[in-house]
């Protein structure tokens, strides 16, 4: 992972200890085959590994990445959609994360905490 960091990060450690840096995750994985700079060792080991049996799947991630923007772009734009919900299967969203562009889509952010349940 890159080692850069905001200021106000300074003070933690980096990688965090509840990372397991030695064990590949498949986020992080996906981070990787999109060119992203959120991964470690392992997981370019194994998205080589995979890629080996599925040349392609740089491709596959691209597009499918690509289908996710849309689908927030449509939302947030046409369908009229102003509230979004984060994703239950990550905690920290990548700078590829098709819901990064919600708040510049719609011009204003919903605070988490009049989020529906």
């Amino acid at each position: 992972m890159s080692q850069s960091r905001d200021a106000g990060d300074l003070d933690r450690e980096w990688p965090p200890s509840r990372i397991d840096t030695t064990v590949a995750h498949n986020a992080r994985v996906w981070d990787y085959w999109l060119g992203g700079k959120d991964n470690f060792q392992v997981d370019r080991q194994v998205g080589d590994h995979v890629r080996t049996m599925f040349p392609i799947i740089g491709d596959v991630a691209r597009a499918n990445r690509q289908f996710l923007v849309r689908v927030v772009r449509f939302l947030a734009g046409d369908a009229g959609i102003r509230q979004r919900r984060a994703s239950p299967t990550t905690s920290t969203p990548t700078s590829t994360t098709p819901t990064r562009s919600w708040p510049r889509l719609r011009g204003r952010w919903t605070s988490p905490s009049r989020w529906r349940s």
